[in-house]
């Protein structure tokens, strides 16, 4: 709900492009290093009090305080910081090393948001304890200090924090209704006067209030076989820049044989992935098409749908169990009978698959238990809270198949390094594999890459899912020499990540093509199915944002609301 409060800066659309909300312009620098960004002067808080720049520059010190328990620096010394603030408008990000414009917008002010006056005595008692802190562990006192601070309705509206369109008015556990605060720059692009966010935990009650004409947009998974009150149609769908997959441990030894994880993908029906979903859960989807590990959107930012079927592995789109048993039977597995499939050192194939609650995940995975039991391969499913299902995944391990998401609008976001290589782990725990004797260079040499990338490694295995870290490949793609027998070439995610970053087209083309090859041959994970996200909508009473408008955003429907983008028909 902050985002919804606080005053937007820019957000970048699926494909890529800026959409300004508080900022005004942006300049970068001749070597694309920085970009200097210029504010609107007509966005204030709800108390009427001007928002500046250096609000702007507050509330990414304070971002950064609590993140990572520092700060950026003295603000009456620009050259040496990461942001720095030139004049009262305008502000200089600073990246340090080369990058494409679109990456310096989005990792600095993709999604950002201003709340909280520069000015208010308990903020700037937070700076002031962090500008007189000895050390490090006196900076983590108070970035913990910050991480237990809470910012409720009441102290927002009392102390006029807030920027956003919607003031939010009245509130309980279920229902917070909003007003629209005239004094913000996009009030009159809606006649709308009221917003009221329902909290409905029940999914019974949800579609009760739905089929009642109670909810003017609701999401298609929610209301799914509904039936739909008069005046009511599909309000926004839209294409993410999403894909579920299972996410495979391959320190089970029945995943730890490439045969096995290709067999799942053959076993798999990726068409009546998508039947299922429509049919059981009301939620469209696209099909796994290529199993290159890519959305159809990066697909078409770099390789393009030609190559990959020219070079990739086609796994089919509906189940192949013939070929999957045969690799099984190659990797010394036998029925005899039975009903699940079965290796003579490491017994039955039996395997620990966890999902979280949300409907579309939680419905596959169990449409997929079903699916597999008829084939010979065993899953317990067990559906977990939010909270337990990240506990699971990111600490205990305690799981051989998770059901999760992948997403990025970029190839840089798309392959990042910690969401290819760690499959469910956090980035940082890739600290327990690196040398302390390796430090990453600050900028490093683009023409010189190899004295710079790989780190040395303490181990070539990622140890909490003994996953290797550089997946080995044939070095020819569409070369389908399972057990590597002739010439091989390892995938350098590191390297790549800086030439998906800052490097060249050619560079960020070769380096799409190693991931989509080794994710397609190696199969460390399965793609399920691409995310399209569905709300049915009051469209005899609202107008919901043209097609146009609807690509700005991938999930959250409110932000039509929150932006102004939603008017009513009548006054």
């Amino acid at each position: 709900m902050s985002h919804m409060y606080g005053a937007r800066l820019l957000n970048m659309n699926l494909n890529q492009e800026p959409i300004p909300f508080f900022v005004d312009d942006w300049e970068f620098s001749d070597d694309m290093t920085s970009v200097t960004v210029t504010y609107r002067d007509d966005y204030e808080f709800w108390d009427g009090q001007e928002i500046t720049a250096s609000d702007v520059y507050l509330h990414n010190e304070m971002d950064n305080l609590q993140s990572f328990g520092r700060r950026f620096g003295n603000p009456n010394e620009p050259d040496d910081e990461i942001v720095s603030q030139t004049d009262p408008i305008r502000i200089r990000y600073n990246q340090g090393c080369s990058e494409a414009g679109t990456i310096i917008l989005s990792n600095t002010l993709d999604d950002a948001f201003v709340m909280g006056k520069r000015d208010h005595p308990e903020i700037m008692d937070f700076i002031e304890r962090l500008q007189d802190a000895s050390d490090q562990n006196a900076r983590d006192e108070i970035s913990a200090d910050l991480q237990d601070w809470t910012w409720g309705y009441d102290y927002i509206l009392e102390e006029g924090h807030g920027a956003g369109l919607w003031q939010p008015v009245d509130w309980n556990s279920e229902r917070i209704v909003h007003e629209k605060y005239e004094g913000h720059p996009r009030s009159d692009e809606t006649n709308l006067e009221e917003f009221v966010m329902n909290n409905i935990p029940d999914a019974q009650r949800i579609v009760q209030e739905y089929q009642q004409g109670n909810l003017d947009l609701a999401s298609v998974g929610d209301v799914s076989g509904a039936q739909d009150p008069n005046g009511y149609d599909l309000a926004h769908q839209v294409a993410t820049n999403a894909q579920l997959n299972w996410r495979l441990n391959q320190a089970n030894p029945h995943l730890s044989k490439i045969r096995v994880r290709r067999a799942l993908s053959y076993a798999m029906d990726f068409e009546n992935i998508v039947t299922a979903l429509e049919q059981g859960n009301g939620t469209a989807s696209l099909p796994i098409q290529y199993h290159d590990g890519a959305s159809p959107n990066i697909r078409a930012q770099t390789y393009g749908d030609e190559w990959a079927e020219e070079n990739l592995i086609d796994y089919g789109s509906t189940a192949q169990p013939d070929q999957a048993a045969a690799l099984l039977q190659e990797a010394g597995y036998e029925r005899n009978g039975s009903d699940v499939w079965e290796h003579p050192d490491d017994g039955p194939i039996q395997l620990q698959m966890i999902s979280n609650e949300w409907g579309p995940h939680a419905f596959v995975s169990n449409f997929l238990q079903s699916q597999f039991q008829e084939f010979g391969i065993e899953f317990d499913l067990s559906v977990l809270s939010f909270s337990g299902y990240m506990n699971t995944w990111l600490e205990s391990f305690d799981y051989d198949v998770a059901t999760w998401f992948q997403q990025g609008a970029a190839p840089h976001q798309w392959w990042a390094v910690w969401n290819f290589l760690e499959q469910g782990a956090k980035w940082m725990y890739l600290d327990d594999v690196i040398a302390d004797s390796w430090e990453a260079p600050a900028c490093a040499d683009m023409d010189n890459l190899d004295a710079a990338y790989p780190p040395d490694l303490t181990t070539d295995k990622y140890p909490r899912m003994d996953m290797p870290i550089f997946l080995e490949f044939p070095a020819e793609y569409g070369n389908d020499d399972i057990d590597l027998a002739g010439d091989t070439r390892n995938l350098t995610p590191f390297k790549c990540q800086e030439m998906f970053r800052r490097g060249s087209e050619e560079e960020v083309l070769r380096c799409a093509k190693d991931f989509a090859w080794a994710q397609n041959f190696y199969r460390p994970s399965i793609g399920l199915f691409n995310e399209i996200f569905s709300y049915m909508g009051n469209t005899g009473e609202l107008i919901f944002p043209e097609e146009g408008t609807k690509r700005y955003n991938t999930r959250g429907n409110w932000r039509f609301i929150d932006e102004g983008w939603v008017k009513s028909r009548t006054e």
